[in-house]
Formats: C-alpha cells, sequence, structure tokens
C-alpha cells in the first residue's frame, strides 16, 4: 500500500518515527488519537505532522523528551526518529 501511495502520488521516502507515552496521557496524530503507549508509524518525509499531548483528567504534561514543553508542535518525520510525550 505505501509504494502504491508513494507512485501515484509522486511522494518521497518514509520515515518510521516511534511515538511513545510515558504516564498517563496519550498522543493525537493529526487531531486522531494513538491508542497505544508505544507506536511506530511510517511517515512520508517532507510532510510535517502535526502532534498534540492530551494529559488525562487529573493529571499533567510535563513535556516532551526532546525538551519540547507545548502540548501541540510540528514535526518532520526525517528529523524525529522518537517522540515521547512525558505526563505526571
Amino acid at each position: 500500500m505505501t509504494s502504491e501511495l508513494q507512485e501515484y502520488f509522486e511522494l518521497g521516502a518514509v520515515a518510521p518515527v516511534t511515538l511513545a507515552v510515558d504516564g498517563p496521557g496519550r498522543i493525537l496524530v493529526h487531531n486522531l488519537p494513538v491508542e497505544s503507549s508505544k507506536l511506530t508509524v511510517d511517515f512520508f518525509e517532507g510532510f510535517p505532522v502535526t502532534l498534540y499531548a492530551e494529559a488525562e483528567t487529573g493529571s499533567t504534561f510535563v513535556g516532551w523528551s526532546d525538551g519540547e514543553t507545548s502540548p501541540k508542535r510540528i514535526i518532520q518525520p526525517e528529523y524525529a526518529s522518537m517522540v515521547t510525550a512525558l505526563f505526571k
């Protein structure tokens, strides 16, 4: 399926990005919830990905593993092999 999309839309290579959650919360990708505490997704290089860290009731978003503190962020898949949302 991926290669068919790449060919049809003339997309570039894929970049695997591992999304992980540490603590009581979850990550949303383009406003769609990731229902796993750790998941590797193949995104297309050159296409920004919007992530949002959402804390569960009673918990707090602390930041991302790379030091970013805003719950909403945009990543370039080719430069981010792993992103972890930290909650307490």
